[in-house]
């Protein structure tokens, strides 16, 4: 059946029209309990989002299955609920909300879901004020302290965002994700010197991640000046290293720290002709395989000196 061939289908296939498979098959009003459960299984454990499928999916089951499903039933409530924030359907996530409340009226985990609801409602005050008192009573409470920083970046108050982050940090100081985002929010207050150092940090929990490296050159691009430029075309090499086959940032990123290199007169005059001849081949060999309408393009922008 269409059913048993998505489910067998592998994720090499083009994800966005899985998804819209998955969609079609949501919409089989006669599927079964198991082929229902099947395909919420299969979303789960690929990683797809199909968020209205989600909903779709988890609301029949809930409304006709409740005995079957059994204990599952409160797992699946909250993941009907997320993704009906996701779809922006804030009626039908309050719906599930409050049966999560009903069952379990003392839960920490359903409280951060209603601070996650009202941060969709973009009632900020409440959602702080739940995420702090969790805070008061467990410092060390990972999703409330993560969940305050995504309150203060929606409302744009960066400094309480890195301020918070950096308490985070003080207890949790090998969260790599946690260095990333503390790094991308002082580069968005051009803070580069402070970046460096977060970024520094990814570096080295993540050595084998080339995005890290290729994130790293162009920070210190930014920054400017011979050194960090020479420094720049390191990491831009070891990011090419571990990905050669679709690191066109990498390439760019070479190419630009080169001759920049060249124009400030500080380089070999043709030490690095040969690497620059080479990125820019690279490029153009790409756009001429992949995107030949914008071949022209590109090469009249590498050609301009």
């Amino acid at each position: 059946t269409a059913f048993w061939s998505v489910l067998t289908m592998t994720l090499e296939c083009d994800i966005v029209n899985l998804e819209k498979q998955l969609q079609e098959v949501s919409l089989n009003e006669s599927a079964s309990y198991t082929q229902q459960w099947d395909l919420l299984n299969f979303v789960k454990k690929s990683r797809l989002r199909c968020s209205s499928v989600v909903v779709a999916e988890g609301t029949r089951l809930i409304k006709h299955h409740q005995t079957r499903l059994g204990d599952k039933k409160w797992e699946l409530c909250e993941r009907v609920f997320r993704a009906a924030l996701d779809c922006g359907d804030g009626r039908k996530a309050q719906l599930f909300l409050k049966l999560l409340q009903t069952k379990f009226p003392k839960s920490k985990r359903v409280e951060i879901l209603n601070a996650i609801y009202s941060e969709f409602r973009e009632n900020f005050d409440h959602a702080e004020y739940i995420y702090y008192n969790i805070l008061e009573n467990d410092p060390t409470h990972v999703i409330a302290a993560k969940r305050l920083v995504c309150v203060y970046k929606a409302q744009g108050l960066h400094s309480k965002a890195v301020e918070r982050l950096n308490k985070y940090l003080a207890l949790f100081t090998c969260d790599t994700s946690a260095w990333k985002e503390l790094g991308e929010l002082y580069i968005s207050q051009r803070n580069y010197s402070q970046a460096k150092f977060c970024l520094e940090e990814v570096l080295l929990a993540e050595p084998q991640n080339w995005l890290n490296h290729l994130e790293y050159a162009e920070l210190l691009y930014t920054l400017g000046g011979h050194r960090n430029l020479e420094t720049a075309l390191q990491y831009y090499y070891q990011s090419l290293e571990l990905n050669s086959e679709s690191n066109l940032r990498s390439l760019y990123g070479l190419t630009m720290a080169l001759r920049a290199i060249s124009d400030s007169g500080k380089g070999p005059k043709n030490g690095n002709a040969e690497v620059q001849q080479w990125s820019t081949r690279r490029i153009l060999e790409i756009y001429e395989d992949r995107s030949p309408h914008l071949f022209d393009i590109v090469d009249s922008v590498l050609s301009d000196k």
